[in-house]
């Protein structure tokens, strides 16, 4: 005994046994016509529900789902909303306590979701200093210095009678020089500063230490020290030295 043929189609409408159809078997005979045309549909069907469920058939498209869905967030932020496909839903989340009191912080500490984590008063250690050595050396634009730091430019230290003072003490700052020479016999006296200008020279003057002579103001002035010529106050001519002479000279 054979089965019938089947096709997989969707047979329109199932043919409907005559009385006065005759009785004929075989895979065409009339009393098998509509066995096959059931078949076919079962075919049809069986195919369809196994391509739902191998998912590559898509399932027809519905207005709404029976049932109503809740949609949660949860963690840093929390919300739902109820969904069931008719229309779109909106979540209004509302974000969870960091642990922080709200306040305002000069300083806070951010976990790498951005969230503010922590919040506290500057320390000592928060704040970037300048040392006096950075200072000294300029190297201290981005830092904020220290009473001792600004101190120790200004540092309190003894002077002698041929010195220097530098305000503040660092490169660029306006240096004094002083000091005392003897005029030589040329009527001359020759300086070396006690610390040379890295820019210009301002001014330098020089008094003698006698009433009959007298300074001129000399070209001879450089970077390193300076040549000051003495003359006669009485006669115009130079000095024949032999005395001591004070000086002062401003540059930076």
């Amino acid at each position: 005994m054979a089965d019938l043929p089947e096709l997989n189609e969707w047979t329109e409408g199932i043919y409907q046994l005559e009385t006065s159809d005759p009785v004929l078997g075989g895979p065409d005979g009339i009393d098998n016509l509509q066995g096959k045309q059931l078949a076919n549909r079962t075919r049809w069907l069986k195919g369809k529900i196994d391509s739902l469920i191998e998912g590559t058939l898509s399932v027809a498209k519905s207005v709404k789902l029976a049932t109503a869905r809740t949609i949660s967030i949860s963690g840093a932020a929390t919300g739902n909303a109820s969904f069931d496909g008719s229309a779109n839903a909106d979540i209004t989340m509302t974000l969870a306590d960091s642990g922080v009191a709200a306040g305002s912080y000069a300083k806070v500490s951010v976990n790498a979701k951005g969230l503010v984590t922590g919040g506290g008063a500057l320390a000592i250690a928060d704040i970037p200093v300048a040392t006096s050595a950075q200072m000294a050396t300029g190297t201290s634009l981005s830092l904020v210095p220290t009473v001792l730091a600004v101190m120790s430019l200004f540092a309190k230290r003894s002077f002698g009678k041929n010195d220097y003072i530098r305000i503040p003490d660092v490169p660029g700052g306006l240096i004094i020089n002083w000091g005392s020479a003897l005029v030589n016999a040329s009527g001359d006296i020759n300086v070396n500063y006690p610390l040379g200008y890295s820019a210009m020279e301002f001014i330098t003057l020089a008094v003698s230490g006698q009433n009959t002579d007298a300074a001129y103001l000399s070209t001879g002035v450089v970077l390193g020290g300076f040549t000051m010529p003495f003359y006669k106050t009485t006669t115009g001519v130079k000095s024949a030295g032999g005395f001591n002479a004070q000086w002062i000279s401003i540059g930076r």
